[in-house]
Order: C-alpha cells, then sequence, then structure tokens
C-alpha cells in the first residue's frame, strides 16, 4: 500500500512543526520529513557569504534530493536524510533515518508551493497565523535555537522572510483542503487537531 503523504506548509513560525509534533503523538503509523533539512549545500561559499544569502526564497532549497527521497519512501524503504546547521547555514555531517510508516507528513514553508509535492499529496494542510504573531515566535526561536540576536532576526524577517512570504507563501494556502488557524501561544485548538486526525484517518481507510 501507498502511503498517505500530508502537506504541512504556512509561514515561518505560524506553528507548522509544533503541529506534526501533536500529530506524530497521536497518530502511531506516521513518520515526517523537514523541508528545512534539504537547504542547498553552499559549502563553497564561505560564512559571510552564506550569510547573505535568501533562505526564504524558493531556489534555496535542493528539491531534486527532497523528491529523490521520497520517492524512496513510497516505494516501501526508511530512508536517510541530510540536517542542516541553521548557525552556520550549512548542511550538517549528521543524517536522520526516517522509518516507513503508512503516513508521512512533509513540514515547510514551501510545502504547498512546489507543484511537484502537489501532484503527490493526499492531504495539503495551511497553518496560518498573523504578521506579528509569527514575528514575535520567530524572534523568541531564533534567539534560543539557532543563536541568532535580535536585531538580525529584525532584519532577516523583513529583508527575506515578509517579502517571500507575501509572494510566495500566502498564495499557497490556495492549495490546501484545510486552513489551521493558529494565533494561540498556549497551545493548540484540539478540536482543530482532532479534525485533521478524522480526516486523515479518513483517508487512510479509503486508501
Amino acid at each position: 500500500m501507498k502511503p498517505l503523504i500530508v502537506l504541512i506548509g504556512g509561514g515561518s513560525a505560524s506553528g507548522k512543526t509544533l503541529l506534526c509534533d501533536t500529530i506524530l503523538k497521536m497518530i502511531n503509523n506516521a513518520s515526517l520529513i523537514n523541508i528545512d533539512n534539504f537547504y542547498k549545500n553552499n559549502s563553497h561559499l564561505s560564512f559571510e557569504q552564506r550569510c547573505k544569502l535568501n533562505y526564504d526564497d524558493p531556489n534555496a532549497y535542493e528539491v531534486s534530493l527532497l523528491l529523490e527521497k521520497i520517492n524512496e519512501y513510497k516505494n516501501g524503504n526508511d530512508i536517510i536524510i541530510p540536517t542542516y546547521d541553521f548557525k552556520l547555514h550549512l548542511r550538517s555531517n549528521e543524517t536522520i533515518k526516517i522509518k516507513y510508516n503508512q503516513i508521512l507528513l512533509i513540514d515547510g514553508i514551501f510545502a504547498l508551493y512546489f507543484p511537484q509535492l502537489l501532484e503527490i499529496a493526499d492531504y495539503k494542510i495551511y497553518v496560518d497565523a498573523d504578521e506579528d504573531v509569527r514575528l514575535n515566535r520567530r524572534i523568541n526561536r531564533d534567539i534560543v535555537l539557532r543563536g541568532r540576536t535580535k536585531e538580525s532576526v529584525l532584519k532577516q524577517f523583513y529583508d527575506t522572510v515578509k517579502p517571500m512570504h507575501d509572494l510566495y507563501i500566502e498564495k499557497s494556502k490556495l492549495n490546501a483542503d484545510y486552513i489551521f488557524v493558529n494565533n494561540k501561544n498556549d497551545g493548540l485548538d484540539l478540536d482543530k487537531v482532532n479534525t485533521i486526525i478524522n480526516n486523515i484517518n479518513n483517508l487512510l481507510n479509503k486508501s
């Protein structure tokens, strides 16, 4: 049986990863691929040059490798995917083993943008949050987890994150089967999460 492919897209810091983690806890037969692990490997560039790249542009990703790994997974195989070091802006030497399951979640800001993903998707979720909410979450996340300063986070947000969101990500909402509004900062709306779980299970039963 082919795995059920579930795309989870939306703006930076909208809550995609939290939603994915919640789904994984509630469904035992699911695995997750984060598209951020497929940023292009720019090891030929200096750190200073890598800092100047636009990581919120769809061309920043090695989509061909992502699709190659998804195809391996669809053939019933466990897969090995790369990881990315956000502090160095560089692909890490470490890898992650993704165990084959009946459901594959694909998480990323461009999950509902790339046509190749839309073609193979069974269910498409857009996580929607207001811009000020996403910015505050991103500041907190990047300072704690990615070693950034508040000034650098704000500069990146207004230089690239917001323009690319307005140009690409917001429009990808039109490709969604379900829009998950997530402006809360004290946990997810469990009623909406249960709706998603029920929809996934229904699709799985029909496949």
